[in-house]
């Protein structure tokens, strides 16, 4: 399905009139969002109450391409530091809202998927986070999984202690 009726049937099912402006906003982002549009919107049809702003699409998009990269096949060659998500994830430390629980926030990754509406990683933080732990891992795993593996190590330890 062309982005364009996929955008006039979001807006359709939400008894929306779209403004020109809106619509070629939204079909911009159907065109950044590439083979996922599709199934982001529909999905959001399906499941939503309300009309999604562009934030709740693209956080949408950010799951998907972070689930979808997960699978891993050895014969394509993905992102090493965002598994071609666009997006590389930081570890913070339990903290304020998340006193009890390590946490990770997004950065843009430096490769052609990145997000360009976040702050990039490498500006932000100049090097991995875990760069020197990636020698305990088996070579099949990308920065995004060390990462996640950190967190859900800390998390553990977290809540042990807690008890």
């Amino acid at each position: 399905m062309k982005i364009e009726s996929s955008i006039e049937r979001l807006f359709d099912a939400f008894g929306k009139r779209a403004s020109p402006g809106q619509e070629d906003i939204y079909c911009e982002w159907g065109i950044k969002a590439g083979r996922h549009a599709n199934d982001i919107i529909e999905s959001s049809i399906q499941n939503d109450s309300t009309f999604p702003p562009i934030a709740r699409l693209n956080q949408a998009l950010i799951n998907k391409k972070t689930s979808s990269s997960m699978i891993s096949d050895s014969s394509i060659d993905r992102c090493y530091y965002c598994c071609d998500a666009g997006v590389i994830p930081y570890l913070y430390e339990p903290e304020g809202k998340s006193a009890y629980k390590y946490y990770i926030r997004m950065f843009a990754c430096e490769c052609s998927q990145a997000l360009p509406s976040l702050r990039s990683y490498f500006e932000e933080w100049g090097e991995l986070q875990f760069e020197d732990i990636k020698k305990n891992y088996d070579k099949s795993y990308s920065y995004p999984h060390i990462v996640e593996s950190i967190k859900l190590e800390k998390n553990k330890e977290l809540n042990e202690k807690q008890r």
